[in-house]
């Protein structure tokens, strides 16, 4: 993303956390925000947490996709935590992931 941050966030955090945002973004921008995060604003024992819509395989998405169908936002990215741990892990990132819901997950991301 091209956006310029504000002056204050240029610092590193112990926590980043977010809570039902990243689904806004595609799978590719969501891979460069949280590099972006990590490299420029997570402090070196920090943590990203990350709570979000969020299948923990395709077969599970999928499943998800029909299930929700009359509710499913073709607008949005939706995580699927198979196809995307091996990104992040790519990322070199530590990645642990825990399935809340039969909908909804949460991504504990860290520096390896």
């Amino acid at each position: 993303m091209s956006v310029e941050w504000p002056d204050g966030i240029h610092q590193p955090f112990d926590r980043i956390i977010s809570g039902y945002t990243f689904h806004e973004f595609t799978d590719k921008q969501k891979l460069a925000i949280l590099k972006r995060l990590v490299a420029e604003h997570l402090a070196e024992d920090g943590v990203v947490f990350i709570a979000d819509i969020s299948f923990s395989t395709q077969a599970s998405f999928r499943a998800g996709f029909q299930r929700f169908a009359n509710q499913w936002d073709e607008t949005e990215f939706y995580w699927c935590a198979e196809t995307m741990i091996p990104q992040m892990e790519a990322l070199d990132l530590i990645v642990h992931y825990t399935q809340t819901s039969d909908c909804a997950g949460i991504y504990k991301i860290q520096r390896s």
